[in-house]
């Protein structure tokens, strides 16, 4: 007979332990397989893992507002409107309230918009880490959370303006939440309260996390058993709390429910009608979703190392996950520009910066910077892109201004310009003006006097 605990010569692993025990012991899986509570080991690593990668994130965050997007938000921190685009339909309310409280503490439109993203950034690698806890032990899921939150794709949206990473804060709380095993029908019913309310906020922070949730919710309810009416009820009940929470101050702010909903029906109308940009109206050909698979490939090899780390050798373990981790490091520093932090600075930025200090008192010609640089050349001159003959007649009188006359395009109304600058970052990350290029017309560069 075998014994227990032992492997036979042949390899065969222990005996389970409904093996030894019987039936009786076996027709208990409720309570084997509920999820371990979090003990108080894991929340001290889970604190120190937030305060530490919340240090990180926001001493290197971004010191600009990197994208298009990210200069509507910093506009509606001083005056929320979505109608003017300040920012941009749905207005993602919670997370321009949450760039507001930063701004208590913080003046700058930039820096208080990224120490949220870096706030974010640390709570989603917590909550990771604790989701994690729940199936593997501490030194695994310390790894994997490590490993996720040093990865460069994690790095970058915890240091930018943009609302990734506070989507995904509202992600991992619906999982640790739903992912519980309340022991009562009264903590059955906060649960599903709870899950219900972060899946309508999360409506109002991103709205394409929402999705996520609410797909992964279904599925989940697909899978028991059975669902009760009044589970159903009550779940959708508190989405429609969670919803109100932000969509009545939203619209409150922006004129009125109907103001609010127009321009929100308007913007999603305008991206559903565009393919490039929207997956809903594009062709579905065999091509098509072979080209956006490979750009999905593409982007999870960017954000992610191999995750396997063995634990047969602490040796090895260490050397490996060192060998993972070290590269990250490494890219996440090097920097293209020595007056940056970071090495994923939008070119557009600094562009408009060394504008205002090489060539003061400018006229630009720009579509690309143009909402950058109603932000970062408030009082400056920034034009549109010429492009009637009215247009033209404008720009060459322009040129007799005295006045530098710039433009991001090499030419302009048959008129060439100069290279006098050029600014870029790393197009892996993120190719959208990734690499931006200063002309110069006047007299000197040779055009028809």
């Amino acid at each position: 007979m075998r014994t227990i605990g032992a492997a036979t010569s042949s390899g065969c692993s222990t005996p389970t332990l409904s093996e030894v025990a019987g039936p009786t012991v076996a027709q208990a899986p409720s309570i084997a397989s509920r999820p371990r509570p979090p003990s108080s080991q894991d929340a001290l690593t889970a604190a120190l893992l937030f305060v530490g990668l919340a240090a990180l994130f926001a001493l290197t965050r971004s010191h600009w507002l990197d994208d298009w997007d990210s200069v509507n938000f910093a506009f509606a921190l001083d005056d929320f409107d979505v109608t003017r685009h300040r920012p941009h339909p749905p207005g993602y309310p919670l997370y321009i309230a949450a760039g507001k409280l930063a701004r208590f503490f913080i003046a700058d439109h930039a820096a208080a918009l990224t120490l949220v993203s870096a706030l974010a950034g640390a709570a989603v690698a917590s909550m990771f880490y604790l989701l994690d806890r729940r199936h593997v032990d501490w030194s695994v899921a310390l790894c994997a959370t490590l490993i996720m939150a040093l990865s460069p794709l994690f790095w970058l949206q915890s240091g930018l303006a943009l609302t990734d990473m506070f989507g995904m804060v509202f992600v991992l709380a619906f999982l640790l939440v739903e992912g519980g095993s309340p022991r009562t029908p009264q903590g059955d019913l906060a649960r599903r309260v709870a899950c219900g309310v972060i899946a309508g906020l999360s409506l109002g922070a991103r709205p394409h996390i929402t999705l996520l949730i609410l797909a992964y919710w279904c599925v989940r309810g697909t899978w028991s058993r059975s669902v009760e009416t009044t589970h159903g009820l009550t779940a959708a009940l508190s989405f429609a709390l969670g919803v109100a929470a932000w969509l009545i101050p939203a619209s409150l702010a922006t004129g009125g429910m109907q103001t609010y909903l127009h321009a929100t029906i308007g913007q999603f109308e305008w991206r559903f009608g565009k393919p490039n940009i929207s997956v809903l109206d594009a062709p579905i050909s065999v091509s098509y979703l072979l080209s956006r698979s490979v750009k999905l490939i593409g982007s999870l090899g960017q954000a992610f190392a191999p995750m396997h780390l063995t634990a047969s050798n602490v040796g090895r373990r260490t050397a490996l996950g060192l060998l993972v981790i070290t590269p990250y490091v490494v890219f996440a520093w090097r920097s293209a520009s020595k007056d940056v932090a970071r090495p994923y600075i939008v070119a557009s930025a600094i562009a408009l910066e060394w504008i205002e200090r090489n060539r003061p008192g400018a006229i630009l010609y720009s579509g690309e910077l143009r909402r950058h640089a109603a932000f970062y050349r408030r009082d400056g001159d920034t034009r549109s892109t010429p492009r009637t003959d009215a247009d033209c007649d404008r720009f060459r009188r322009s040129l007799e201004s005295g006045r530098p006359v710039l433009s991001t395009r090499p030419e302009l109304c048959g008129i060439g310009g100069r290279n006098v600058a050029a600014f870029k970052r790393d197009a892996r990350i993120h190719d959208k003006h990734h690499r931006m290029t200063v002309f110069e017309f006047g007299r000197s560069f040779g055009h028809p006097g």
